[in-house]
């Protein structure tokens, strides 16, 4: 791996847990062994580092939402796959990131608008092919939900509208399955059972 690459890995493993203004670029050099002089051959400051470093993962991210895309069997197995890779992600993700970003780094929190909207409309995707086989309510606005969603995600990530006293992974859990319920015909209800009771899926 090259030595950018490898700054952006640290970096995000760093501000994943511990949130971007608590990391500084002393902290940054100490862990890989480098002087923040060679830092700063790389990325002239923290706003481009943070910056570049949420480009990586926008691009790591998609990549991995069209991979649930071609391997799901159906639009319900999208998306409990997705909510998977959502639990995992969450329970590695300090709240203090996601406002950190919108605060004090504007570049980057512009990229990861845009990645909202891409997702945004995986979902819209999703919903409309879940209504036309039956398996999601026919009357479903789903610019509407696909938004909710998004909301709902969103504030539950940067520790709003849930108790710190919760577990990531178990608010996703139920908040999901509070959603899912929503959506679904007794088709769906059907098929949604049957994939909870069949082997684990997991994200490959």
């Amino acid at each position: 791996m090259e030595t950018r690459d490898q700054i952006l890995s640290v970096a995000r493993d760093y501000f994943f847990k511990f949130g971007i203004r608590s990391v500084t670029m002393d902290d940054l050099a100490k862990e890989m062994g480098i002087s923040k002089k060679t830092l700063y051959l790389y990325f002239e400051d923290k706003d481009a580092l943070v910056r570049e470093m949420c480009e990586m993962h926008m691009v790591e991210e998609r990549a991995k939402a069209q991979r649930i895309h071609a391997s799901a069997q159906n639009p319900l197995e999208e998306l409990i796959i997705a909510n998977e890779m959502l639990s995992a992600a969450a329970e590695k993700i300090n709240p203090a990131l996601i406002i950190d970003i919108k605060k004090h780094h504007q570049d980057a929190w512009k990229i990861s608008l845009k990645h909202k909207e891409y997702i945004k409309e995986i979902i819209v995707n999703n919903l409309n092919r879940g209504k036309e086989m039956g398996i999601y309510r026919s009357e479903l606005n789903a610019d509407i939900i696909a938004q909710l969603r998004m909301i709902v995600v969103e504030s539950s990530l940067e520790g709003i509208l849930f108790s710190t006293d919760f577990k990531a992974t178990e608010i996703q859990k139920h908040v999901f399955d509070h959603f899912i319920h929503g959506l679904l015909t007794e088709k769906g209800e059907k098929l949604y059972n049957e994939l909870r009771t069949n082997k684990p899926l997991t994200y490959v």
